[in-house]
């Protein structure tokens, strides 16, 4: 148990900071996917919790994360934007005009 801890927070830490800072994007965000899904349904199962109140707000939790994962799907697909590190270098596929 504390080996997998151990790699998911350094998985949520490396996979945050390649999103924040813009490097390596769309793998920074298909490992806080995973992590996310994986966590999402080993520790929020709802549909097992009898009592109405806390089953809703464990529902809640469960949507917000699969909110969440959904924006990185997105994330992953779309790439980072023109500002980040992996749009910096020059750009690859064009040609000088004249």
């Amino acid at each position: 148990p504390s080996v997998v801890l151990a790699a998911a927070v350094a998985g949520i830490v490396l996979g945050s900071v390649s999103l924040l800072l813009g490097f390596r994007t769309r793998v920074g965000a298909l490992v806080l996917i995973a992590i996310t899904v994986a966590t999402t349904i080993a520790l929020h199962n709802f549909w097992h919790i009898r009592a109405p109140i806390a089953r809703n707000a464990d529902y809640d939790i469960f949507a917000r994360n699969v909110a969440i994962a959904g924006g990185l799907l997105i994330l992953t697909g779309l790439g980072s934007g023109p500002f980040a590190m992996d749009n910096m270098g020059p750009k690859r596929g064009r040609r000088k005009s004249r």
